[in-house]
């Protein structure tokens, strides 16, 4: 027991700590393909709405949301793009001009410090 404690101070002479710096900020997540498309007029038909943001790029998916008892619209809809891109590109304006309405087109998951 004795030989291993005499070699200890040995070891520890040999040994270099070398510092690590640990970094807090978490990865970054991957950007969304949604986008939140908001003020959308009543009247306007969602064809021109897809058609509009499919010039941008391939649409996976869409939804305008509803009141719940009538087929009138709420005023929004999501739309969702095969990358994240694409759907940044759809965003660069904030203002949309659609057939004389101006819709406002944000992206959805999308937090600022990243």
């Amino acid at each position: 027991m004795s030989d291993i404690l005499s070699l200890l101070p040995t070891i520890s002479d040999d040994i270099q700590l070398e510092e690590f710096k640990i970094s807090r900020k978490q990865p970054p997540r991957n950007r969304s393909q949604k986008i939140f498309i908001e003020d959308i007029p009543d009247g306007l038909p969602v064809e021109d709405i897809i058609s509009h943001f499919g010039s941008y790029g391939n649409i996976l998916y869409s939804k305008l949301f509803n009141k719940t008892d009538e087929e009138a619209s709420r005023g929004s809809a999501i739309i969702e793009f095969d990358n994240n891109d694409i759907a940044m590109r759809a965003t660069e304006d904030l203002y949309h001009d659609i057939n004389g309405s101006k819709v406002i087109a944000r992206c959805l998951g999308w937090r600022k410090d990243l």
